[in-house]
């Protein structure tokens, strides 16, 4: 059975937020998309996960539908963005999936809040060393 996903907009940390939901069984799942993408590159999967999870796939700031504030987007700013997505939602814990930049983003908030993520999945991310991505240096500072 397949069910349609909304699209929604919220306000983090006084940006404007777009995202993608669909389902409503815990534990929430959020998908986090990569560089030059969007929430949208999950529309394919949502409606089937959403059958066994309540899933959310927001669009980062810079990306899609969402504020693109004239700031640095560094990794400390969009680990920050996921933290007040999560808050904003009044979502304690999440499964986290993430590809490429958005597993960066995901690896780099499980890490600093193991209690918030039960469960990770990477999908051809940064952060997994530099022999995998040159970028992942910054991981290291």
């Amino acid at each position: 059975m397949n069910m349609e996903y909304e699209e929604r907009q919220i306000e983090v940390g006084g940006l404007t937020t777009r995202y993608l939901t669909a389902g409503n069984n815990d534990p929430p799942l959020v998908l986090l998309h990569g560089v030059g993408d969007s929430a949208i590159d999950w529309s394919w999967i949502i409606e089937d996960i959403g059958t066994q999870h309540r899933v959310l796939a927001p669009d980062f700031p810079g990306a899609g539908d969402s504020a693109k504030p004239d700031r640095n987007y560094s990794i400390d700013f969009l680990t920050q963005f996921l933290s007040d997505f999560l808050h904003t939602l009044e979502i304690p814990k999440a499964l986290l999936g993430g590809n490429s930049l958005g597993g960066l983003i995901a690896l780099r908030f499980a890490l600093s809040n193991p209690e918030q993520v039960p469960a990770l999945i990477l999908v051809d991310s940064m952060g997994c060393g530099q022999v995998v991505n040159p970028i992942c240096s910054e991981l290291q500072t």
